[in-house]
């Protein structure tokens, strides 16, 4: 999977612009890692990310998509809904850091056997946020995508899609007091769909 951030857009501009945190931007640079503020975010890259500050309010951080795993060293990008309070590795994230990524839309495969890509966007349009867990490791901090199953319409297509959430149920999600089932129960799932053209 793969998403995008179209900051041409006034209304998503400012969660996505990460000069005014450069601190954190630059040092992920400095090492070598790829910065995008605009267009395409693929597992690796680095990413704006709204998370919890130590005084309980929100702010916008500058974080690297993949947690590095508790089974192997490979990052793990993406972790089943259904299953993250299940896992002890990611427990204490589930309580206290939770994270959202601002997103325009989202590209994914088909499960399918045409191999088929496609474009995946709310049907209003408005502002949607990716839900994730998030850990600081060295001083940097990395994030990894919560998926749910789809809904009925566009199972035919995919069986998963990320957990998606609207600007409202924000807080909701990522203050550790926050009503984070609240948040999952309202859970973005009217979608449209567009075939990639290749």
């Amino acid at each position: 999977m793969r998403y995008y951030i179209d900051n041409s857009r006034g209304d998503i501009e400012a969660y996505t612009i990460l000069s005014a945190i450069t601190s954190i931007a630059d040092k992920f640079s400095s090492k070598g890692h790829h910065v995008v503020e605009n267009g395409e975010i693929k597992p690796l890259d680095v990413a704006a990310a709204i998370a919890p500050t130590p005084n309980g309010k929100t702010a916008m951080y500058a974080m690297m998509w993949g947690v590095k795993g508790h089974d192997s060293n490979e990052p793990v990008y993406e972790m089943h809904i259904e299953d993250v309070d299940k896992d002890p590795y990611f427990k204490h994230d589930w309580e206290r850091h939770r994270c959202v990524i601002p997103v325009s839309y989202f590209s994914t495969d088909s499960i399918r056997g045409n191999k088929c890509s496609y474009f995946c966007y709310p049907k209003n349009d408005d502002i949607v946020w990716i839900c994730g867990l998030y850990r600081n490791i060295n001083g940097f901090p990395y994030f990894t995508i919560l998926t749910m199953r789809s809904c009925a319409r566009i199972r035919c297509f995919f069986d998963r899609i990320p957990l998606m959430i609207t600007t409202d149920m924000m807080d909701e999600w990522v203050c550790p007091t926050g009503n984070r089932d609240l948040a999952v129960n309202k859970a973005v799932l009217d979608i449209q769909i567009e075939r990639i053209l290749t």
